[in-house]
């Protein structure tokens, strides 16, 4: 069934309260008072606004680009928006300029990214291979061929083209872009495969075929992809099903956010959004979890453990992209865990941070730089109230390339403290990376940008300049499980349950 476009509407419109920090808009930031912004244009005026406001913010911005080297690229970029033409053109620069951060959270919007031109073909990596998984009747079957060069640049070279290009923490982070959007004529632009968005490109595979495109999508496509019937991802925050014949129950947890964590961040939003959302989750129309707080989501899933007999427990983090990390010490709680080695992390006080924090009790003296010291944590609350019952059994994690910020900093605990095994692929994000953005807008063209105010240290601190979270247990996705449908990571996981079953047999 199609969904209308006012639910996706109030779907998009309540997600973007779930993810680390409210999206307000600051437009009382301070606008320079210096001679060289009266006198610049408006997107010069605005690019050292955000300049201004990011190295006020950043916890750290030249850890990833040297100050020698921001203050050289700030100046060029300054001088090539003397002649810039439109607001698209200079969110390009902008995107291009904060590229050398590597920092996932700190974002400027990038519509150019994104084109309704698209190529008739989808591709995906494996490993270091780069896959044709689909295309469209317009062009020869080219399905499972893998490529060699796109308009006679090798795979590597794209790569390197978009990694100048995109604010990619790692590898994974990168690959998981590409796999979006090489098809699509606005990235392949922007990354400079081709000049102009109506370009052909000729795909070359290593089997030695060859075949022009042009971004003309509008046929079927030969594959239909085929769900898992565990784990296909839901349009839900929270889930969870039994599986009696294996005692197992499979959590599959998509976003950290609930009922609690959606009305905490509507609080500062006009009355009229407040009402209009509540409206539309009052009808039903929001993903489940919305109207869900998570400690009686998981209080339930408990019981039904409990009656079913379930000795095993799978927590599915794969499509997880974050949000507030405490339904984490929640889960953990439930989950038998009383004491753990936490995250360290670092605030960077700043205007921007004293705006969204009026009441913060820190010395903003020379932007002072606050480090948290408690390197042991207990249950951040009492939750034997609320969490009357706990499991005491067997418990797997599952990461994979979305995995981000919250769940990212949640699945690093648990592997740095050795609380369950953690199976599946590495993640998109440093575990030890910076974090919580505060968000503002530009004076002039109006757009909001997003900027980490915290750094996040992991737990364990000898494995701080790790560029990804690795599972205990690797383990990979193929061509083959994406186009029938399999789940390697899953698989994996039950047979252990099914040799520890038996044991017990």
């Amino acid at each position: 069934m199609k969904i209308p476009t006012y639910v996706l509407f109030f779907i998009l419109f309540v997600q973007t309260f779930t993810h680390a920090q409210f999206q307000g808009y600051t437009p009382e930031y301070p606008v320079q008072a210096t001679e060289e912004y009266a006198r610049s244009n408006i997107y010069q005026q605005d690019f050292l606004y955000y300049c201004d406001a990011l190295v006020d913010t950043h916890p750290d911005v030249y850890l990833n680009f040297p100050k020698e080297e921001f203050n050289r690229q700030k100046k060029l970029t300054f001088e090539k928006l003397s002649g810039c033409k439109d607001a698209n053109e200079f969110l390009d620069l902008l995107n291009r300029f904060i590229t050398p951060l590597h920092d996932g959270h700190t974002t400027v919007p990038s519509p150019s990214f994104y084109s309704e031109k698209e190529y008739p073909v989808r591709y995906r990596f494996f490993g270091d291979s780069l896959y044709i998984i689909n295309a469209t009747g317009q062009v020869p079957d080219l399905t499972g061929e893998i490529v060699a060069s796109i308009n006679g640049l090798q795979v590597k070279d794209i790569r390197d083209k978009a990694y100048r290009c995109i604010s990619a923490e790692n590898s994974t982070a990168l690959t998981n872009t590409l796999n979006s959007l090489l098809n699509n004529a606005g990235f392949m632009r922007y990354i400079g495969v081709i000049k102009n968005e109506s370009d052909s490109l000729t795909v070359s595979t290593l089997s030695k075929r060859s075949v022009v495109i042009y971004p003309n999508s509008n046929s079927e496509w030969r594959v239909v992809f085929k769900d898992h019937p565990v784990t296909a991802k839901g349009s839900y925050y929270f889930d969870y099903q039994i599986l009696k014949d294996k005692s197992l129950c499979y959590l599959q947890f998509n976003d950290f956010a609930d009922k609690d964590i959606v009305n905490y961040y509507l609080q500062p939003r006009p009355w009229w959004q407040r009402y209009l959302v509540k409206t539309v989750r009052f009808l039903g129309l929001l993903p489940k979890g919305c109207n869900d707080y998570f400690h009686e989501f998981l209080n339930d899933m408990i019981e039904d453990m409990e009656s079913n007999d379930i000795k095993t427990l799978v927590v599915d983090l794969r499509n997880n992209g974050g949000g507030n990390s405490s339904l984490g010490n929640e889960l953990l709680y439930v989950l038998g865990v009383d004491k753990y080695k936490s995250f360290r992390n670092s605030l960077k006080v700043s205007k921007l941070y004293k705006m969204y924090h009026p009441e913060a009790k820190v010395d903003t003296a020379g932007k002072t730089v606050v480090t948290a010291d408690t390197t042991v944590s207990y249950s951040y609350l009492d939750y034997s109230e609320k969490i009357p019952k706990r499991f005491k059994g067997k418990v797997y994690y599952i990461i994979g390339e979305w995995t981000f910020s919250s769940a990212v900093l949640h699945s690093t605990t648990v592997k740095d403290n050795k609380l369950f095994p953690v199976i599946g692929e590495a993640t998109m994000e440093r575990p030890s990376h910076f974090g919580e953005v505060l968000s503002f807008q530009l004076p002039n063209t109006k757009s909001v940008c997003r900027i980490s105010c915290k750094q996040f240290y992991r737990p364990d601190n000898k494995k701080d300049s790790d560029d990804t979270l690795y599972p205990d247990v690797p383990v990979y996705k193929t061509y083959r499980s994406i186009m029938d449908g399999t789940d390697p990571a899953y698989d994996w996981i039950m047979k252990q349950n099914d040799l520890s079953l038996e044991k017990v047999n």
